[in-house]
C-alpha cells in the first residue's frame, strides 16, 4: 500500500488548518469591528485560549466552534478555506440579471466613510404610540462585499405591542445600498412579517456622527399609525460597550426626553414632504 504523504506541500495538515482558521478569525473580527475582548465575553470563551486560536496554535472544541460559526454566520469550512472564498457576495434574486445592473453597483460601493461598521442609536416617531418616539439600537456590518444592517426593537416596546421576544421576533435585517447622495436601507423582520424602507444621509461635517432621513412602513394604508416619518441615527462605535448605555435607555420616549440635536434633526412639528 502506498504511503500517504500528509506533510507534502498542498496537503491540509493540522498546522495549515490552524493557520487558516486563525487568519479567518482575524479577518472576521476586523470585518465586523468587534473587539476581541468583547467577542470573548459574548461567546463565553477564555481570552487566553481565544488568542491561541488567533495565532494558529490551537483548534476549538466542537461546541466552541459551533458558537463561533453561529456568531459570524459561517460554517465549519472556516477550518479549511479562506474566509473570502466562503463568504462570496450575496446571490439569489438581488443578483439576478433583471436587477443586477440596478442594484449590484450600489450595494458593492458603500465605503465606511459613508456608513461605518458598528452600533448606531436610532430615533424616530413611533408608528403606533401616538406622540412618542422609538429609540433603539442598530448594527451595521459587512459580509462578502455587501453592507448589512440589523435593527433591534427594545423589550419594553415588544411587550407594549403584545409580541413575544422569543425566536428573534425583535430583530430585523436588511441590506444597505447607495442611492444618490445618500443611502437606502431595505429591512424586514423575521418571517417577512413587516418591512421598512429607510433613506439616510450624513447630516454635516459638524455632526459627522449623525445621519438623518425618513422611514416608511410597508403596511396597508388602512392600518393605524404613521406610515412615513423622519429618522435620525447616531454612531456609537464598534464595541458592544459603546452601545450598552444607549441600549439600556432604549424604548418609547416622549418629546421632552429628546436632546435638542435630535429635535433639530427630526423636526416633529414639520410634516414630511
Amino acid at each position: 500500500m502506498k504511503k500517504i504523504e500528509l506533510d507534502r506541500p498542498g496537503r491540509n495538515t493540522p498546522a495549515r488548518q490552524r493557520a487558516v482558521f486563525g487568519r479567518n478569525l482575524r479577518d472576521l473580527i476586523a470585518e465586523t469591528g468587534i473587539s476581541v475582548s468583547g467577542l470573548c465575553r459574548q461567546l463565553g470563551i477564555n481570552r487566553t485560549q481565544f488568542n491561541r486560536y488567533l495565532s494558529g496554535e490551537s483548534f476549538p472544541r466542537p461546541d466552541i466552534l459551533a458558537r463561533i460559526c453561529t456568531y459570524f454566520e459561517v460554517d465549519a469550512r472556516i477550518l479549511l478555506e479562506p474566509v473570502e472564498l466562503i463568504m462570496q457576495p450575496a446571490t439569489g434574486f438581488l443578483s439576478h440579471p433583471e436587477l443586477d445592473s440596478f442594484l449590484s453597483t450600489g450595494m458593492a460601493t458603500v465605503p465606511e466613510d459613508l456608513l461605518p461598521n458598528g452600533f448606531f442609536r436610532y430615533v424616530f416617531p413611533s408608528s403606533l404610540a401616538e406622540g412618542k418616539f422609538l429609540v433603539g439600537i442598530a448594527y451595521v456590518y459587512r459580509r462578502g462585499g455587501v453592507t448589512f444592517m440589523r435593527g433591534y426593537i427594545p423589550r419594553s416596546v415588544m411587550a407594549h405591542l403584545g409580541i413575544g421576544y422569543a425566536g428573534g421576533a425583535h430583530e430585523s435585517r436588511g441590506f444597505v445600498t447607495r442611492q444618490g447622495a445618500g443611502l437606502a436601507v431595505f429591512a424586514v423582520r423575521r418571517g417577512a412579517s413587516s418591512a421598512d424602507f429607510t433613506y439616510i444621509q450624513r447630516v454635516s461635517p459638524q455632526r459627522k456622527r449623525c445621519w438623518q432621513g425618513f422611514r416608511t412602513r410597508a403596511v396597508p394604508e388602512s392600518d393605524a399609525g404613521l406610515t412615513v416619518g423622519r429618522i435620525m441615527l447616531e454612531y456609537l462605535g464598534r464595541a458592544v460597550s459603546d452601545a450598552l448605555p444607549a441600549a439600556r435607555k432604549s424604548g418609547y420616549r416622549t418629546r421632552g426626553d429628546l436632546t435638542q440635536v435630535e429635535l433639530d434633526l427630526l423636526r416633529p412639528d414639520e410634516p414630511v414632504r
